[in-house]
């Protein structure tokens, strides 16, 4: 785990990275990879959590994370990893409301600005009942899920992101 190193105020708080990072800090940086991939056609995944800071001492907060990625392969060599750097912040507490305003490889600028695009404040609709979900939810048959590991991802940060005790 990070270490903290000044803890006397509400400000921004730097923690160096490594294996054992926080596993929110893990799934966020692979928000901000997801992003990425998603904006420029590519498949970076996160090898390494170089550093991070956290603005904020009780959440919600906002992380500016650094770490090495690498095209495909996790366990690629060194000379094909790239630094990549995201911010993401919680917009709200204990829930899964999240903004990710930066994914680029260190050097660049973001591409776009996604919450412009896609902020939507209103409130959902009531869930369906059990009579009427056939006709309205989806079942991910096993062969999606083992093809689109964002699944996964956003089920992970739904649950660390709502159960943070």
């Amino acid at each position: 785990m990070g270490e903290l190193r000044d803890h006397r105020d509400w400000g921004m708080h730097e923690f160096s990275g490594g294996k054992d990072c926080l596993l929110v800090v893990q799934l966020y940086a692979k928000v901000g990879l997801h992003r990425y991939n998603v904006l420029e056609g590519t498949n970076l995944q996160l090898h390494e959590i170089e550093k991070y800071n956290r603005e904020g001492t009780y959440m919600p907060a906002r992380y500016y994370i650094t770490l090495l990625a690498a095209e495909e392969d996790p366990s690629a060599t060194p000379a094909s990893l790239v630094t990549f750097q995201t911010e993401l912040y919680e917009r709200k507490c204990c829930t899964l409301n999240l903004t990710c305003l930066i994914a680029r490889l260190k050097g660049t600028k973001s591409t776009g600005n996604m919450g412009r695009h896609f902020r939507d404040d209103r409130d959902l609709p009531e869930w369906p009942d059990d009579k009427c979900s056939s006709r309205f939810l989806y079942e991910v048959m096993e062969s999606e899920w083992e093809e689109n590991d964002w699944i996964g991802l956003y089920l992970q940060v739904a649950i660390v992101t709502t159960d943070r005790r």
